[in-house]
């Protein structure tokens, strides 16, 4: 019976290990279609783009580290607000066609090939986009900046196999290798550092002020230290004089049960005077220390 109930057992488990194995992979391949005006945080997953994806003014879509967009002809993402796409080195996301799949012996589905989508445009009126660790690839114009005033800041970003070019801003390629990591951020931020480097020079300080500046805190740290320092050599010196009066008493004191209390008042004094010595010296080197800087 026993035999029988545990051959049952695994019988049920081999039936629900064929079952997750047969589902739980279509389950987590499954494709979630989309188009038209989208903002939000789209997780982990895979994305077909079935139209043109607009990201409106004053929105912002973000794409979670592992997604997987792929996009039908003539379709990609129109950015007039924010687009973030935050990947990992090991969980990229990825835009691409939606020819690119692992499996291509099913005859939906053609070899990847430049323009396949249109791929990124990021208007005028753009806010920012900012992608790290991103791939964009079989795409037409792959990210194409009309203006010069939007934010974009890119980290790691690929570009791969992409038709016309890889990256433009303001109808102008960017010099870029396909299959490399590419980094670049706008505006660059130049007039800034002029700005710096137009200021006359500021003064050398004063030997005073510098010296003042010392004290700031030289003063405070040597006030503590002195105090800590005093107050923790007369604590062991009360506890010494204490550790005396109970040696007294324990010699005088002809039972065994009081003679072994007093016997513990002693050692329980000796332990205090000897941290109250040793933080004390501690303290007063930290004093003397200060005297060097």
């Amino acid at each position: 019976m026993v035999k029988n109930a545990v051959r049952s057992f695994l019988s049920c488990g081999a039936l629900f290990y064929y079952i997750l194995a047969m589902h739980v992979p279509a389950i987590a391949m499954q494709e979630i279609s989309f188009s038209g005006e989208q903002d939000g945080y789209f997780e982990e997953g895979q994305y077909v783009a079935t139209g043109t994806i607009t990201v409106k003014r004053g929105k912002t879509l973000t794409f979670a580290p592992g997604c997987v967009v792929r996009f039908k002809p003539y379709t990609g993402i129109v950015v007039e607000g924010t687009l973030k796409g935050v990947g990992w080195v090991s969980q990229p996301v990825i835009f691409t066609s939606e020819n690119n799949r692992l499996n291509t012996a099913n005859p939906q589905y053609k070899v990847p090939a430049p323009f396949d989508w249109n791929g990124i445009t990021v208007v005028d009126s753009a806010a920012s986009v900012f992608l790290e660790n991103v791939r964009i690839a079989y795409s037409t114009y792959g990210l194409d900046i009309k203006s010069t005033s939007s934010k974009i800041n890119l980290k790691g970003v690929v570009f791969s196999e992409n038709g016309r070019s890889g990256i433009t801003i303001d109808e102008k390629q960017l010099g870029i290798i396909d299959n490399e990591q590419f980094s670049f951020v706008q505006p660059e931020q130049e007039n800034a550092v002029v700005a710096v480097k137009s200021r006359p020079a500021a003064p050398a300080p004063k030997a005073e002020a510098v010296s003042k500046g010392k004290m700031t805190w030289r003063t405070p740290v040597r006030l503590s230290l002195g105090a800590i320092a005093i107050a923790d050599v007369a604590f062991g010196i009360y506890e010494n004089m204490q550790g005396t009066n109970f040696y007294d008493d324990y010699r005088k004191d002809k039972d065994f049960l009081s003679a072994d209390a007093d016997w513990n008042k002693i050692r329980k004094s000796q332990n205090l005077r000897t941290i109250g010595y040793v933080i004390g010296i501690a303290a007063a080197c930290g004093f003397t220390l200060t005297f060097f800087f």
